[in-house]
């Protein structure tokens, strides 16, 4: 009797009934582990839904994308292949998108004098395609291993001798980082010396200057100094890189003192009638109109051939005269000469590069015509 009370009383102590109970109960409770099975069965389908969405937005990213590439590529060939440039540089990838003269006939002089040594001013009238025949001729003087560096008089500080070196080796770097540091010219020795053969493995070295006729604002001592120091190169090219030195500019360049430096001048041509009449036709194929014959050849000697007013008249054509057609698209010489009387001054008045022009070639009995456009 006392045995069965004993055990009775460890029963209720150390394994209560309600333990057990609990015990049983949380093992019988499947529901809830049920369910969450059918929450993560429910998602995998909902995932595999939402992939199979993504993949068909993808899908449609994809193809606005090739609609967009498609749609530039487009907006590029039709709208930009053929644009009129006015006093604007002609780069090489820009070349398939503007009306465009190839120079490479008229450059064989110039390249040819480069190569012999030759220190070259290339001259002519503003925005005549001085700057444009520079980057054709930079190309071929590239593609046979030389290295050619351009820089631009513009807006360099000369007001002392100090600052107009200092600028020129900023220049220098700024256009040519790969072989020039930015302080490594400050001074004319600077400069002599950077330029010594040895500097550079035996390669030959091209240096281009535009706007040189800026330097002829500059103080005497100041161009002494350059033009002094270019000479000191000159008389001594085997010891240095530079093989040829090509100034661009004005009709002023012409009067460089030849006590101080020997150049060749080479003259900027303008274009031909032929030139004139080939750009003419590829806008009238592109914009496909007809352009009575006897306004190009009135555009030509109006313009003498000068490359930005042989582009300006285009440009003009296309944003007022195209509108103006009749049915049959063509652009006939009573229509053109009205526009050039009641218009034509006022849209060259808008560039002030041609109200330059007129000051430089006031004295030149060759471009008189032009000059009377203006």
């Amino acid at each position: 009797m006392f045995f069965l009370k004993i055990t009775q009383m460890v029963h209720k102590t150390i394994f209560p009934t309600y333990f057990i109970t609990r015990q049983i109960h949380c093992f019988q409770l499947l529901k809830p582990f049920s369910r969450t099975l059918m929450t993560w069965n429910n998602l995998y389908h909902k995932n595999k839904l939402l992939k199979n969405q993504l993949e068909v937005l993808q899908k449609e990213k994809n193809l606005i994308k090739v609609q967009q590439t498609e749609r530039r590529r487009k907006i590029t060939k039709v709208n930009l292949k053929r644009r009129w440039i006015v006093n604007n540089t002609i780069q090489n990838e820009m070349r398939n998108y503007v009306y465009f003269i190839d120079l490479e006939e008229t450059n064989i002089l110039l390249l040819d004098m480069i190569l012999r040594g030759e220190f070259v001013a290339l001259y002519g009238a503003k925005a005549s395609g001085k700057s444009t025949r520079v980057v054709q001729v930079m190309e071929k003087l590239k593609s046979q291993g030389i290295i050619c560096i351009y820089i631009t008089f513009k807006q360099f500080n000369m007001k002392t001798i100090n600052t107009f070196w200092s600028a020129l080796g900023i220049a220098l770097h700024i256009n040519a980082p790969k072989y020039f540091g930015q302080d490594d010219i400050k001074s004319a020795n600077d400069f002599i010396l950077k330029f010594q053969k040895e500097q550079w493995n035996d390669n030959h070295v091209v240096l281009f200057i535009d706007e040189f006729d800026i330097l002829f604002e500059a103080y005497d001592y100041i161009k002494s100094s350059f033009l002094g120091t270019i000479r000191a190169i000159k008389n001594s090219r085997k010891n240095y890189a530079l093989l040829s030195l090509v100034i661009i500019g004005s009709f002023n360049i012409l009067h460089l003192d030849s006590n101080r430096i020997i150049t060749s001048s080479f003259r900027n041509p303008n274009f031909t009638l032929e030139q004139v009449q080939t750009i003419y036709k590829e806008f009238e194929n592109d914009t496909k109109i007809t352009i009575d014959p006897e306004v190009i050849k009135d555009i030509y000697i109006r313009t003498n051939g000068h490359a930005s007013l042989v582009c300006l008249c285009g440009k003009a054509i296309h944003l007022y005269l195209i509108s103006e057609l009749n049915r049959n698209r063509k652009l006939s010489f009573s229509t053109w000469l009205n526009f050039t009387i009641n218009s034509i001054h006022d849209i060259i008045a808008d560039y002030n590069i041609f109200k330059k022009m007129i000051i430089t070639l006031t004295k030149k009995k060759e471009v008189i015509p032009a000059i009377e456009f203006l």
